[in-house]
């Protein structure tokens, strides 16, 4: 589950808290990145301030099952880090 907060940080950036363990053990994990990436989807259309200043994603692991965490292949990493690098824009930090 996502949640874009409604303020944002004090450097300015929207934050987005996501928790993978609300979901039951029988769901993909691929389903919840996908919820979670149209989530920011739609936080990036209708928020200036994540255009301009970027946003931060909180992650919360913590009773997270093992079925859903045995579902994060190497190869399911390899799609994510190539979707991240790949689709949004290089801020400063990631070009130092």
């Amino acid at each position: 589950m996502a949640l874009p907060l409604p303020l944002p940080d004090d450097q300015g950036r929207s934050v987005i808290l996501m928790r993978d363990s609300a979901f039951p053990p029988d769901v993909k994990i691929i389903d919840v990145f996908k919820a979670n990436m149209m989530i920011s989807d739609i936080a990036l259309e209708e928020n200036d301030r994540m255009v301009i200043c970027g946003s931060v994603n909180v992650m919360d692991h913590e009773h997270s099952s093992l079925a859903l965490m045995s579902q994060m292949t190497p190869a399911l990493m390899k799609k994510l880090s190539t979707l991240f690098q790949v689709t949004f824009a290089k801020t400063p930090l990631a070009l130092n």
